[in-house]
């Protein structure tokens, strides 16, 4: 399939109608700076979004988490550690939707297992979105590396994809013993 960047020169080959914005999150300031620009382009063409959440089950665990999936060495609810995850990634879900209930928009949330850039590239495959839009963070040795999960959704996605920076807090002067600094 030939893929095209979007440009301010091929603008024009951009969908004329977005019907249906996935927005992939990890519950950090990119995710939502993502969602809310999502919102943005869901309002300006009465688009559908849906709101996903990728967790790929570790192949180790640090004790406290299992500690806590145990409540503390009893019984929990959850019959697995990964049952419990899904629920807890599904309480963190639930929480980050919330921000934006009020918009009266059709938002739809939900939860997937599995490796995020290939859950992600199937899911815009599978179920035809028309435009997806990730947050992207800044990268550390392990993206550089490794590549992350919005470039390779990027790369690999059969629809166009927006990636959406957070903008950094604004830092306040600093301070000293004396008080703030002089200019």
């Amino acid at each position: 399939m030939a893929r095209t960047a979007w440009t301010l020169e091929n603008r024009t080959q951009l969908p004329a109608r977005i019907a249906t914005i996935l927005v992939p999150v990890d519950f950090s300031a990119a995710s939502r700076a993502a969602m809310d620009h999502a919102v943005e382009l869901a309002r300006a063409h009465e688009a559908a979004i849906d709101v996903v959440h990728v967790w790929d089950v570790p192949s180790y665990s640090g004790a406290a988490l299992v500690f806590e999936a145990n409540e503390g060495g009893r019984t929990s609810a959850s019959p697995t550690f990964a049952q419990y995850m899904h629920d807890r990634a599904t309480s963190e879900l639930e929480a980050f939707l919330a921000s934006w209930g009020e918009a009266g928009l059709d938002i739809r949330g939900r939860v997937l297992d599995g490796e995020p850039a290939r859950v992600l590239v199937a899911l815009i495959r599978d179920e035809h979105f028309d435009l997806c839009v990730i947050g992207e963070r800044d990268k550390g040795a392990r993206e550089i590396i490794l590549g992350s999960v919005a470039d390779a959704v990027l790369r690999e996605a059969d629809c166009p994809v927006v990636t959406v920076r957070a903008v950094p807090e604004p830092r306040a002067p600093e301070e000293s013993a004396e008080g703030p600094r002089a200019r």
